[in-house]
Order: C-alpha cells, then sequence, then structure tokens
C-alpha cells in the first residue's frame, strides 16, 4: 500500500487551524457594557449672589465612560437654608451671607457646588424723622463705604406689609459716606409713634429695619453718626452728620456766698 504524503502530526495541526477558525467564525461579537450614570456634575449661572437674589442651578449626568447621559429626576437641596434655599426646579436665593452647598441627588449619587452669598453694601438707616418734619416724616440713609453704591430698585417701607415698598429709581447712588433722603411725599404714607423704618435691597430682601415705640422730641439717630446705636439726637440733621452733642447748659449761679458757698448749676436740656 503507498504511503500518505502526510505525517499524522501535520495532520493534526491542520486539523487543530481548521477548528480555531469555525469557532472564530461562528462566536458572537463580544459583548458591549450599556452606559450607566456613575457622575453628576452640578453647576451654578452665578456663583456669588446677595440676599434675595434668584439663581439657576443645573445637573447633568456623566456615564462611567465620561460620556454624557440624562440624570434622571433630580431632587434639590441645601446644605444650610440659613444661607441659601432652593426649590425642585433648581431655582437658589440668597438668604443670608455665608458659604453653602447646593446638591443635587439622583437615586443614590449626588453632586453638589458651593455657593458664596455675600451681604449687601453697607447702606445704613441714619435717621428717622416720625412726628411731622420738614416737609414731613422722612428717612435718612448713610453710605458707610468707601465707595458710591448704586441703590437703584433699593426702598424703604414701614411696618405695614400691606404698603407698597417705595423704590428708589434707575441711576439713583449715594456717594462714600453721603446721605440719601428718602421723603413722606415720595413713599406716600406717614411713620407712626409705634413704627419702624425698613430698608430693602434690589431684590426685596431687608437689608436692616429701626423700630421705636413713641415719636422722638426731635429724631431718633445713630449715635456716632453712621455707626452707633439710635438714640433721640440733640437737634434734627436732615441729610447731614447727626447731631450726638450732649446739650448741657449753665442754668444758675450762686456768687455771693450761698449754702455752703458759691456754686454753678448745669441743665441738660437734651434727650440723653
Amino acid at each position: 500500500m503507498k504511503s500518505s504524503p502526510f505525517s499524522s502530526a501535520s495532520v493534526a495541526r491542520a486539523f487543530a487551524i481548521f477548528a480555531a477558525v469555525v469557532s472564530l467564525s461562528c462566536s458572537p461579537d463580544k459583548a458591549v457594557a450599556p452606559p450607566v450614570l456613575k457622575t453628576i456634575n452640578v453647576t451654578l449661572k452665578t456663583a456669588a449672589i446677595v440676599p434675595g437674589q434668584p439663581d439657576t442651578a443645573a445637573a447633568a449626568g456623566l456615564d462611567q465612560n465620561g460620556a454624557a447621559i440624562t440624570a434622571g429626576t433630580v431632587v434639590w437641596s441645601t446644605a444650610s437654608t440659613a444661607i441659601a434655599t432652593v426649590n425642585a426646579a433648581g431655582i437658589v436665593t440668597g438668604v443670608a451671607a455665608g458659604t453653602t452647598q447646593i446638591i443635587a441627588t439622583a437615586g443614590l449619587l449626588t453632586g453638589q457646588q458651593t455657593i458664596t452669598v455675600n451681604a449687601s453694601p453697607a447702606i445704613k438707616i441714619n435717621e428717622v424723622e416720625s412726628n411731622g418734619g420738614t416737609p414731613g416724616d422722612w428717612i435718612e440713609l448713610y453710605n458707610s463705604t468707601n465707595a458710591a453704591v448704586d441703590i437703584s430698585g433699593w426702598g424703604v417701607r414701614d411696618n405695614d406689609s400691606t404698603h407698597v415698598i417705595y423704590k428708589f429709581p434707575a441711576g439713583t447712588t449715594i456717594a462714600a459716606g453721603g446721605y440719601f433722603l428718602a421723603e413722606e411725599a415720595q413713599f406716600g404714607f406717614g411713620l407712626g409713634a409705634a413704627d419702624e423704618a425698613r430698608l430693602y435691597n434690589q431684590y426685596g430682601a431687608i437689608v436692616e429695619l429701626y423700630s421705636w415705640t413713641a415719636h422722638a422730641t426731635t429724631t431718633y439717630g445713630r449715635c456716632p453718626n453712621g455707626t452707633g446705636a439710635f438714640t433721640t439726637t440733640t437737634t434734627s440733621t436732615k441729610g447731614a452728620a447727626n447731631d450726638c452733642s450732649v446739650a448741657v447748659r449753665i442754668n444758675e449761679v450762686e456768687s455771693s456766698g450761698g449754702t455752703p458757698g458759691d456754686w454753678v448749676e448745669l441743665y441738660n436740656i437734651g434727650q440723653r
């Protein structure tokens, strides 16, 4: 019998190669993992706001490969509602000066972004006339900063929240160390014996307020001017530095052997 030209080893190798080719051609493609939400990025339209100012937060999802993917239902919260609040739509509102985190939660994942709430410029209620000044009641503001401050859209109101806030017109500024007067004829209501003056910024947040329980014989003003506590001033100083002097007068003099000798009597004619 004539022998085969192919050895058993070569035949075995040929079958092995054939089997491998068949296996590769018949095996399914390798499965690709579906995208899965892995990260939530939070962005803010504005990183720093003032009390009352609104801001917008947005949440974006990323998958395991860093590609964009829908974040699904997002629940918004804040680390401190005393500094800023956020509603279900991601609208942030400044409350008071400070720094906090705006947080987006989707399922078990969270993302956050820092927001800073800056205090409104240091404009002070400085003096108040509540008892028929010239030509009527008024509220004096003082700029305690070293730069001019634009108070366009700021406003004042008394303790009656049904009154419309009187808002200062566009282009209203107070020079550094300067004064601004809101007059009764402008804000449209008088100030009572027991009342208060409220100052609002352009977003409707209260910057400060001063309350009193009775009319002053002169005015109520800060002493020292612009920085101190309110007290009854010595005289009204509308649109100028407050009169914080002590109104002491020589009232009577004994120069001819009083008891037990000569003396000088002083009298405080002021309210302090």
